[in-house]
């Protein structure tokens, strides 16, 4: 991060590309959490996001370098590796998707809380097999 910002200030603008979102203005959030990831580029919260924002514009190419730096940030959250998963799927890469799943059905084994998702990464993982 740089040095001169003020935390608290990059909270603020953090909640501000969350309501973005969440109002369905994700064209808007992408804008902010890309300033917001060039600014902190060790930010997991910052990367996600914008992963995310690229996700539900469709534009699944620019989503996957984002969802590979928040799980290089954050190797203990399955939600990057699955998510890079589906984005795989959409541009075709389905080994790579696979191993995506596999990698989120790893961190999810460690935890209880995400059995939902470990669920959906193993059902996608058997739908990659029918294909």
């Amino acid at each position: 991060m740089l040095a001169d910002l003020c935390e608290t200030d990059l909270a603020s603008v953090r909640a501000y590309a969350a309501q973005r979102f969440a109002q369905g203005h994700i064209a808007g959030a992408q804008r902010v959490y890309f300033v917001l990831a060039t600014l902190d580029q060790w930010s997991f919260e910052d990367w996600y996001g914008l992963g995310l924002c690229y996700q539900r514009l469709g534009q699944h190419e620019q989503a996957l370098p984002c969802f590979a730096k928040a799980g290089v940030i954050c190797a203990s959250d399955p939600r990057a590796p699955y998510l890079a998963g589906i984005s795989y799927e959409h541009v075709g890469n389905t080994a790579f998707a696979d191993r995506s799943y596999r990698a989120a059905l790893r961190i999810c084994a460690q935890l209880p809380q995400h059995e939902t998702l470990a669920r959906s990464a193993r059902d996608r993982c058997e739908a990659l097999k029918r294909d």
